[in-house]
């Protein structure tokens, strides 16, 4: 790679990072401004807290971003097995999605069940803006998932993270939606406790989702089982007929097990509830039902296919060669 090329990518590597710090400031912002501005009490029970946790999830996020970056091209850790070999988990995707998750999903739910978001008319801060803000959390997931572990030489790591990535996002954009008929609800269609409960439940959850198949994917993308503090293995001479990192087969069973957990988990915990709470919506309530009950009917058909294309080949021994095919529905890898 010359010189040229590398200044390119270390500066499109360095915007993506940027704009993603960029959002997740602004989402922050806005939801503490929502959040003191409109909040009850005096001090930190108004919730002058949430900048602190802010400040500290930013100072991680951008920490991480620099910890990723100098291991770029590096041998991937394997899974620590002692308190100190937690800091090499630092730099990974899940580690920053999931504290940025766990503070976001206590500021929506504190924000439903406190404030009455419907009262905000001031200025950028309505209802609308809310949703929107919320809505980011699908701009930030891609944009992270596209930026970390850049260095991971694996074509089916690439190909997993960014159809989870993509995934990911359709399903925060879902959620947001769905978080809107509480938000911007009128008196007409106040929905049932139970109704605002599921909800809220599934909304959030679907948040979190992520980190599991972030987590699956970055144990899948380990190179070298070795800590920078371990001496290098020594290079051995390669005999015809061994295999020196394990059986290809049983590597090929791995990858398409994390791409099996995100269509399971995407399947019952977001498609299945919401495309069920739309529908009871639509005929219980005469809440319109908006175009996302159709994706949401998309996403099961294509999750049952997955699961039947996919799944005998997780049970199977031997496994033959199938092409690189990709229609947004079903997708296969080419092994060798």
């Amino acid at each position: 790679m010359s010189t040229g090329e590398k200044v390119r990518g270390l500066v499109a590597d360095i915007g993506v990072k940027l704009l993603c710090l960029a959002v997740l400031a602004g989402q922050s912002a806005f939801l503490d401004h929502v959040l003191i501005h409109y909040g009850q009490g005096t001090g930190f029970q108004r919730g002058y807290q949430w900048i602190i946790i802010d400040v500290i999830v930013f100072v991680f996020w951008v920490s991480a971003f620099i910890a990723s970056r100098r291991q770029s091209g590096q041998p991937i850790y394997p899974l620590p097995k002692t308190r100190q070999d937690l800091f090499y988990e630092f730099p990974f995707a899940y580690s920053c999605w999931l504290v940025y998750a766990c503070v976001f999903v206590a500021k929506v739910i504190r924000i439903i069940h406190n404030i009455d978001v419907t009262g905000l008319h001031e200025g950028i801060f309505s209802p609308i803006v809310f949703k929107i803000a919320v809505s980011l959390s699908s701009i930030l997931f891609l944009v992270l998932a596209y930026s970390h572990h850049e260095g991971v030489d694996k074509r089916e790591y690439k190909l997993q993270v960014q159809k989870l990535g993509n995934m990911a996002s359709l399903a925060m954009l879902d959620s947001a939606d769905l978080l809107d008929m509480i938000v911007t609800g009128d008196a007409e269609h106040i929905l049932p406790y139970h109704v605002r409960s599921a909800i809220v439940a599934f909304g959030c959850i679907c948040f979190i989702i992520p980190t599991a198949p972030l987590f699956a994917l970055r144990f899948l993308a380990s190179k070298q089982p070795r800590y920078p503090s371990q001496p290098k293995p020594k290079n051995k001479k390669k005999k015809k007929g061994n295999k020196d990192r394990g059986d290809p087969e049983e590597q090929d069973s791995h990858w398409e097990g994390a791409f099996l957990l995100k269509s399971v988990l995407f399947l019952l915990l977001v498609d299945i509830p919401f495309f069920a709470i739309r529908f009871h919506l639509w005929l219980q309530n005469g809440i319109t039902a908006s175009v996302f009950l159709t994706k949401n009917l998309l996403m099961v058909v294509r999750a049952v296919l997955d699961l039947i294309s996919e799944m005998p080949q997780c049970t199977k021994n031997t496994k033959r060669d199938r092409p690189l095919l990709e229609l947004g529905m079903v997708v296969r890898i080419n092994k060798d």
